[in-house]
Order: C-alpha cells, then structure tokens, then sequence
C-alpha cells in the first residue's frame, strides 16, 4: 500500500490511522471512532491502518 510506504519513509511509527469513504456523515464517523476509542488501547494501534466499514 502506497500509505505504508511514505509513513515508513517518513520516520516509521504512527499511532494508527483509519480511512473512511469521503460521504460517511460526520456523526455516523464519531460515533465509529468513539467505539474503537473506548473498546482499545492506543498502543494497539501502532502502525495499523484499519478502514471504517461505515
């Protein structure tokens, strides 16, 4: 994936990111990351890229 890459490039490590479709309404989104928020713990996101199936 060309994401891993230029995070790589960059310096390694980053605390997580999630992709997400560009029409998800704004709520639906908050609500999706507050589950994962509360439901984990940051260090498991560690170099983790995760889509949002909302």
């Amino acid at each position: 994936m060309k994401l891993r890459f230029l995070i790589a490039a960059a310096g390694g490590l980053h605390w997580g990111i999630f992709i997400v479709r560009k029409h998800v309404p704004i709520g639906v989104l908050v609500e999706e990351l507050a589950l994962y928020w509360e439901a984990s713990e940051a260090e498991e996101w560690v170099d983790r890229i995760e889509w949002l199936t909302v």
